[in-house]
């Protein structure tokens, strides 16, 4: 299943404010480097609300326990992926959109409800494939490319 088109008309926004963030951030010393991925996610049950998050270091605590647990099965948050994916636990876009609406949802959410956009790289628009850890813990990504 493709993600949809208001997903993607999200995350592509959400990319080029990024890129504008970083090249007006040039001319002050306070450095704010392009993050490496951004997505959009929304819930998949007509809730039309979405979130975008951008790739960062995470902190411990950070996410919300149902999110927390999950990331948690595949080594903890900031950790090592017991998994072998290269990347850091939590430090993905993904789970950082995927908590900005848990956050902001009054009913429970489950992680196999939220549906994500293709993710980008903010430099080039280039599309990043969801990596090991996301798909791991969040369901939908593996029925996506």
């Amino acid at each position: 299943n493709m993600p949809s088109q208001d997903l993607e008309r999200s995350v592509d926004q959400y990319s080029g404010s990024v890129a504008n963030k970083v090249i007006r951030s040039r001319r002050s010393p306070k450095i704010w480097d392009y993050p490496a991925a951004v997505v959009s996610c929304k819930k998949n049950n007509g809730d039309n609300r979405i979130y975008s998050g951008r790739s960062s270091k995470p902190t411990s605590g950070m996410y919300e326990p149902l999110l927390e647990i999950a990331l948690t099965r595949l080594g903890g948050v900031g950790q090592e992926s017991r998994n072998g994916c290269p990347y850091t636990i939590g430090n993905c876009a993904e789970p950082h959109a995927a908590n900005k609406l848990l956050k902001n949802t009054a009913a429970a959410v489950g992680l196999e409800q939220i549906l994500f956009s293709t993710a980008l790289r903010p430099r080039t628009r280039q599309v990043i494939p969801y990596c090991a850890n996301c798909r791991a813990v969040f369901p939908s990504l593996t029925h996506q490319r």
